[in-house]
């Protein structure tokens, strides 16, 4: 009993320590779309190894920015394929298995 105790304890202590960190999972692989169809819109595709695109506007209106992001302290960092290439910082507040919130704006898994 003891041992079990001890075990939970353990698990506690690395998730507080995880979240006083600032620990964000990943987003899950896919196309995530901002609410709303204006020329404004963005829609976020996760894909492999950290890839990200970016695609901004309307479907066949879309100007795409392809690179990699990585997840720190609740910042999203992105970093354009381009020449040349591009950092952008953007704010993570939250992420779960459908959606993502990013610089204020809600983004479903479509």
């Amino acid at each position: 009993m003891k041992k079990a105790g001890t075990i939970v304890i353990a698990v506690l202590l690395m998730l507080s320590l995880l979240a006083a960190c600032g620990f964000l999972p990943k987003p899950m692989d896919g196309t995530y779309k901002s609410d709303g169809e204006s020329l404004l819109s963005k829609t976020w595709i996760f894909s492999g190894s950290n890839q990200l695109t970016i695609k901004n506007g309307i479907d066949s209106l879309a100007i795409a920015s392809n690179g990699t992001y990585t997840i720190h302290k609740g910042t999203l960092t992105f970093v354009s394929d381009g020449l040349p290439s591009i950092t952008t910082n953007y704010t993570i507040t939250e992420i779960t298995f459908k959606s993502f919130f990013i610089d204020g704006a809600k983004f479903t898994k479509q």
